[in-house]
């Protein structure tokens, strides 16, 4: 890349924008009406040097991907231009309170709202950039703003925000039905009507006025007769034009199309963008499975693939087929821009690939914008949240699924996926989902009623027995419902249950739950949590009938000898303490 002699800066190719290099225009760097064109190109020239600095000396020669900088370069691109439209023409120039009247400044994206806190935290970043750097380039800024840090916390709050959570089950599973719904119903229909209307569109442009405005009310009353328009009109919460709720029609359905990627694979925005019309590939891995081919974010764009279910690789041929009806030529993205001269798409003009912002306003309609009468609608939605609602609808399930989703999405680590996007909640000792609660209704239930209950965990549960032990299967159901609401917690396994409370946990435990890589049955029969009662009765005869058979053998070393026998009486020990039943006691209903 060109440094600061250039007034484009041409970045690397990166995978991730593949219909060309990003490029840097500092000739659009400053509005062209300033008056003061010698003091713009001091401002100028002082930025181009700065940035210079942060794109290929910064802290020890850290690279940054082309799409970071690109933002870096538009973030100082507005305090360049808040500061010419101050009188301030060089970073050096810059006091304290420049800084602060430019955080004051900062609008949010809602109407309305403060900017979040942490977006002026990253403003303040950058100004503190600037003076960790000064060294480095020349009219560098003067102020150190991180001693300045009680003044901008005083007079500048943001508006704190939480993180993108997943999406509520009956919300998720409301959005994914009906956006595959709308792929079947509506899909053939709306491409029937971009064929015909890129015909119409191409016909009509050398007729004059008047044959125009008849030949468009023959097409749209053409429209208008037929039953699947009728269906679609009743379907939309919108009266208007009938080219306007095409319009729209067609946004809604690209937005349930890139919901249920995000939902149901989980990818990330900057990897839709990418992906391209040749991304799904022809190899068909098993009844109907195909893969998803495009380049992979925080991966330096490195190529890889997404396995995609029947009803998704639907979805993908839908806009691949969208795609070339007017993509004349131009980008090979699989999502297209429309053209805003047209409304729809402008058959003289090449397609573009979408924009982020294009595609969120998709993902409105669909899932937010309430244009779907009578539909289930989510607060908000972002494509973050349906990754977060992937990983939890697939690993709150089954928490195997951990190590293959964590890969799945790219993350180096199973304890970020587990803890950032799962999240502790959804873990097994919590048991907060609706399965996971009948689960530990479920377990309750039999430990409440089974005929013998032993161990260090069964003296919690001592009262609630004695108490139903005359009692019927109504009032075992509000002492279960009761204790769940209390938040207890149980963590069952083949050898028994953990009655989970931190202060007693031998496996070392946390506000969570039991420790998974500490717990072991020799480990959990000497805790006070663990309860054991008939349904583990095989489990522990099989390890004693194991151990007496291993220790049959001749020549095992003493330790050896001596470990397994402790783990034998520890298991005798665990069943001499319980009189077997073979079914639980009887209540008065059963009797």
């Amino acid at each position: 890349m060109s440094l600061s002699k250039d007034r484009r800066w041409v970045l690397p190719y990166y995978p991730l924008i593949p219909d060309g290099n990003i490029v840097l225009d500092w000739d659009n760097f400053l509005p062209a009406e300033l008056d003061n064109r010698r003091d713009a190109d001091r401002l100028k020239k002082s930025f181009m040097l700065y940035f210079s600095v942060l794109v290929d000396h910064l802290e020890g020669g850290k690279k940054f991907a082309p799409t970071t900088l690109e933002r870096d370069f538009l973030d100082h691109r507005a305090i360049a231009r808040w500061m010419a439209r101050s009188g301030i023409w060089g970073i050096s120039e810059l006091k304290i309170s420049h800084v602060l009247e430019f955080l004051r400044s900062r609008k949010s994206r809602t109407a309305g709202n403060r900017p979040a806190q942490r977006t002026i935290d990253g403003w303040v970043h950058k100004f503190q950039r600037m003076w960790d750097l000064r060294d480095r380039y020349k009219g560098s800024i003067k102020i150190d703003v991180g001693c300045f840090e009680d003044e901008i916390n005083t007079q500048v709050k943001g508006r704190q925000t939480n993180r993108w959570k997943a999406l509520p089950d009956n919300v998720a599973f409301a959005l994914i039905t009906d956006g595959l719904n709308w792929v079947e119903t509506f899909g053939d229909f709306c491409l029937e009507y971009m064929t015909a209307y890129v015909r119409y569109r191409s016909e009509s442009s050398l007729m004059t006025e008047d044959k125009r405005n008849r030949f468009s009310k023959i097409f749209f009353e053409k429209l208008r007769s037929d039953d699947r328009f009728k269906l679609l009109a009743n379907r939309l919460n919108y009266s208007g034009r009938t080219s306007n709720l095409m319009l729209i029609a067609l946004g809604v359905l690209e937005g349930a199309c890139l919901v249920l990627l995000f939902i149901l694979v989980g990818m990330r925005i900057s990897e839709v963008i990418a992906l391209s019309r040749y991304s799904l590939t022809s190899e068909d891995i098993a009844d109907g499975f195909r893969y998803l081919s495009g380049p992979a974010a925080k991966k330096d764009g490195a190529i890889r693939r997404w396995v995609l279910g029947r009803p998704l690789v639907q979805v993908v041929e839908l806009m691949i087929k969208f795609g070339d009806i007017v993509r004349n030529g131009g980008s090979s993205a699989l999502f297209l821009n429309r053209h805003n001269a047209s409304g729809l798409f402008d058959s003289s003009k090449k397609a573009i690939r979408m924009s982020r912002t294009s595609m969120l306003l998709r993902l409105h309609y669909f899932a937010v914008s309430g244009l779907r009468n009578n539909s289930v609608q989510a607060e908000k939605f972002h494509p973050h949240m349906g990754r977060k609602t992937f990983a939890q609808l697939a690993v709150r399930r089954d928490r195997s699924l951990l190590e293959p989703v964590s890969a799945h999405l790219g993350h180096v680590y199973q304890s970020f996926t587990d803890g950032v996007y799962v999240g502790q909640d959804h873990s097994l000792a919590a048991l907060l989902s609706e399965a996971d609660r009948r689960e530990l209704a479920a377990s309750l239930e039999h430990l409440l009623s089974c005929g013998t209950i032993v161990g260090g965990g069964a003296k919690g549960l001592e009262k609630a027995r004695s108490e139903l032990k005359f009692k019927g299967k109504r009032a075992l159901k509000s002492v279960v419902k009761g204790l769940v609401e209390k938040g207890v917690k149980i963590a069952p396994c083949d050898w028994g249950f953990c009655m989970y409370n931190e202060a007693f946990s031998a496996c070392g435990g946390n506000t969570v739950g039991p420790d998974e890589a500490k717990r072991s049955p020799d480990v959990c029969a000497g805790c006070k949590n663990f309860a054991v009662t008939e349904r583990h009765r095989h489990w522990w005869e099989d390890r004693i009938k194991r151990e007496e058979k291993f220790l049959l053998q001749k020549d095992l070393p003493e330790q050896t000898v001596a470990l397994v026998s402790r783990r034998l009486s520890r298991s005798k020990d665990v069943l001499k303490d319980v009189v077997w039943l073979q079914a639980p006691a009887p209540t008065s209903e059963s009797m």
